[in-house]
């Protein structure tokens, strides 16, 4: 703080902190690692800062805390394919057109795994197949050559596609389609559960660390799409 003479008056000068960067508004999900405490520390419930329900333990092993995985001093949730967080009786989104995922990972398994399995168990829009009991939801990123594991990088999928091949990945400021996947599959019986970080199987789990992950209730904009690389590239450097 300063004061600047005028000869008439004085001024005040105040430092002000920079905002801190935002992701596209109106999150559903957004476990942001920020809200998460100490390094190690067991994560028995992660803080929903979207307008859904906080992510918690839903019977099995559950993720640390990973201080400054990124090198820069962002948290993120460490996942071991064996641990897991989650809503019992699955999150809602009943009538919903389309969805947008999107998160920041440092995967430490070659293929990533599974990060996101049975969003949930009612009708869903577009997808509902009256002749099957629910909906089943399936989000895994897989590296290769372009992304590889124990690499930072961010990603955004859509259901349905929006028209593009394949999702977006982002990593040191430019982007690649054609890494990872996502599926969706309508089957009887799903589990009255979602699962971050492992299939409700308890098989095939992540292995490595979310920083970030966001679920949107609907398809991203250009606009969305712009503000979510701002704020990967300000928070990440991605």
């Amino acid at each position: 703080m300063s004061y600047i003479g005028t000869g008439y008056r004085k001024t005040r000068n105040l430092l002000v902190a920079p905002a801190p960067p935002i992701p596209p508004s109106g999150p559903y999900v957004w476990l942001d690692g920020s809200t998460l405490g100490a390094n190690g520390a067991s994560i028995a419930v992660w803080a929903n800062s979207g307008s859904g329900p906080s992510a918690g333990n839903i019977g099995i092993a559950v993720p640390v805390v990973s201080a400054s995985f990124d090198g820069a001093g962002n948290k993120g949730a460490l996942f071991n394919a064996a641990c897991a967080i989650g809503w019992i009786g699955g999150l809602d989104f009943t009538g919903v057109q389309g969805i947008t995922v999107c998160g920041v990972v440092r995967s430490a398994a070659a293929n990533g795994a599974v990060l996101i399995e049975s969003f949930q168990t009612r009708p869903w829009g577009v997808f509902y197949d009256v002749g099957q009991l629910g909906v089943y939801t399936t989000v895994s990123v897989v590296s290769d050559a372009a992304f590889p594991n124990a690499q930072l990088y961010a990603f955004e999928m859509q259901q349905p596609r929006d028209g593009s091949a394949a999702p977006r990945f982002w990593k040191n400021g430019w982007t690649a389609a054609g890494v990872g996947g996502s599926a969706i599959l309508s089957v009887e019986n799903a589990p009255a559960a979602t699962a971050v970080g492992i299939t409700l199987s308890v098989t095939n789990g992540w292995a490595g660390v979310v920083g970030d992950l966001l679920i949107y209730k609907r398809q991203f904009t250009a606009a969305d799409r712009t503000q979510w690389q701002t704020y990967i590239s300000t928070k990440y450097g991605l």
